[in-house]
């Protein structure tokens, strides 16, 4: 390692001062590394594939697959969101250039020298953009292998402008119109949803308030012992909805299913979706926020964008009343987003350890 270099520089900072093997704090216990049968279904076929749904008939644009109706489209997602909690969409109205400039500044970002990056260091979670490594180095025993960018978009106030990073200098206008066009996207799969559950198609909307927005960059460099490390620790998303984008050529999410670690592969021009903890909790675990994970390799970096869409920081989650009985039991204790925040920001990220502390 470089003299001088300490955890809070990041796994890039540390992978450019030329070490050739993993430091002893990254690397993770057993029960949280790869097992040989994940490296083993990881590099070949796997039996099952994380759905993947044309939503085009969702959009306002015209549908590309005349035989599949809306209502088609809305069972296949809340098929997937039961059974999965993740799906790829394919036809969701995000072109293919804008997607590969997202990806292309999110890269020049994290090639800025590390004194530019750490400007936006921070250990405020209220921090509308903030810069780190791991999840929470500060707690973290064993580090993730992977430096990240979180910029929260706060609802538009005239008195206090929404800060940018300057650096890279397209950064504001490509995330911008990415931003706008996620949300655009996360709203009619939430409407999609609510409607596939019988609520009606504005009540989850309604439910989240005057939502937040974040969009997270993460990198992971090449780890010369990818065996021995994670990029990010098995844990559930603790919002509403996630929209990934992920390198094309580079696969590195798993998920969790039925106690199987199942690779997402990369589909051309998909983003993938997955449900978060609190629709778990507003369906009453009808929709299911499933464990997942990021896996390294030891040839080349690997990017990924995450757009979350998630309830206002004020708003009160529990069961919705519909999906309560006597046979159905409300499963978990209200709790104020912002409160469930601050609990999974207080510890270190532990499969769903946290949305089981919610269960009644």
């Amino acid at each position: 390692m470089a003299a001088g270099w300490n955890k809070l520089d990041g796994a890039k900072a540390l992978v450019d001062s030329g070490i050739d093997g993993v430091p002893d704090f990254y690397v993770k216990p057993l029960d949280q590394r790869l097992s040989p049968q994940d490296l083993e279904l990881h590099a070949g076929e796997q039996e099952d594939e994380v759905p993947v749904i044309d939503v085009s008939p969702l959009l306002d644009s015209k549908p590309t697959s005349s035989d599949r109706s809306k209502e088609d489209v809305i069972a296949e997602l809340l098929d997937a969101s039961e059974r999965w909690g993740f799906f790829q969409v394919i036809n969701h109205g995000i072109g293919s250039d804008l997607t590969r400039r997202m990806l292309a500044v999110a890269h020049e970002f994290f090639q800025l020298p590390l004194a530019e990056k750490m400007v936006f260091y921070s250990t405020d979670i209220d921090a509308a953009v903030r810069y780190g490594t791991s999840f929470n180095p500060l707690k973290d025993v064993f580090l993730d292998w992977q430096d990240n960018l979180l910029h929260r978009f706060l609802p538009e106030r005239r008195d206090q402008p929404h800060p940018w990073p300057t650096k890279p200098s397209a950064y504001e206008l490509i995330a911008g119109e990415f931003v706008d066009q996620a949300k655009f996207l996360a709203r009619h799969l939430l409407r999609a949803l609510s409607e596939g559950l019988g609520l009606g198609p504005d009540y989850l909307e309604g439910e989240f308030g005057e939502h937040n927005v974040a969009l997270r960059l993460n990198y992971y460099p090449p780890c010369p012992s990818p065996e021995l490390a994670i990029g990010l620790s098995s844990h559930s998303d603790v919002g509403g909805l996630t929209i990934l984008l992920q390198d094309s050529d580079i696969v590195g999410l798993q998920v969790k299913v039925q106690e199987k670690w199942k690779t997402v592969r990369s589909v051309p021009g998909a983003l993938v979706i997955n449900i978060g903890d609190q629709l778990q909790i507003y369906s009453n675990g009808k929709l299911k926020s499933v464990e997942h994970r990021a896996i390294v390799n030891a040839d080349k970096a690997r990017v990924s964008v995450g757009l979350f869409y998630d309830p206002a920081s004020d708003v009160r989650v529990s069961p919705i009343p519909k999906f309560v009985d006597t046979e159905h039991p409300a499963a978990y204790n209200p709790c104020v987003f912002r409160e469930y925040l601050k609990n999974l920001y207080s510890k270190n990220l532990v499969g769903k350890e946290l949305l089981e502390s919610q269960r009644k």
